[in-house]
């Protein structure tokens, strides 16, 4: 499996064809740009109007929104059914793989919490796993090696 590279939006990114998707946290952004892209909308520090408004402008998209409550899951999922949900996670919680296969969420790790064997265990359970906020450029190898579905990067990191 190879993993797809997701580019974390800004206005001043470079040459956009180059990334499988794009991760976006605000409605400021023209979300047209990423029509027929894999985009990652993360709703966490949105309001439940700005969530509902994404979860519409997204509909019938290939969305995923990034939350990290149930709450913002009932917004999306009130204008949205169908939307892909990826649950984040700061920490690891042994209670997080039942409740990811009980909902059908795919889950979204802070790159220095992520250990291959939560990633085998993720796949193992058909969970696709996002790490996101790299640093460094090296770190893409190592997601790669650890075979996660999608790596967030910023555009320096390209």
């Amino acid at each position: 499996m190879e993993s797809k590279i997701i580019l974390n939006y800004t206005p001043s990114c470079s040459d956009l064809s180059v990334y499988d998707g794009f991760y976006v946290n605000s409605l400021e952004h023209n979300l047209s740009l990423f029509i027929g892209k894999e985009l990652f909308f993360d709703v966490r520090s949105l309001s439940a109007n700005d969530i509902i408004s994404a979860s519409t402008q997204l509909s019938g998209q290939n969305a995923t929104f990034i939350v990290d409550s149930i709450m913002q899951v009932a917004f999306i999922k009130s204008v949205n059914p169908s939307a892909n949900i990826s649950f984040y996670y700061e920490k690891y919680s042994p209670n997080v793989l039942p409740f990811l296969i009980t909902n059908g969420f795919e889950v979204t790790f802070n790159y220095p919490t992520l250990a291959p064997e939560r990633v085998n265990e993720m796949h193992s359970a058909g969970i696709k796993v996002n790490a996101v906020f790299l640093s460094k450029k090296d770190e893409v190898g190592v997601l790669k090696y650890y075979n996660v579905d999608y790596i967030t990067v910023n555009d320096s990191l390209k």
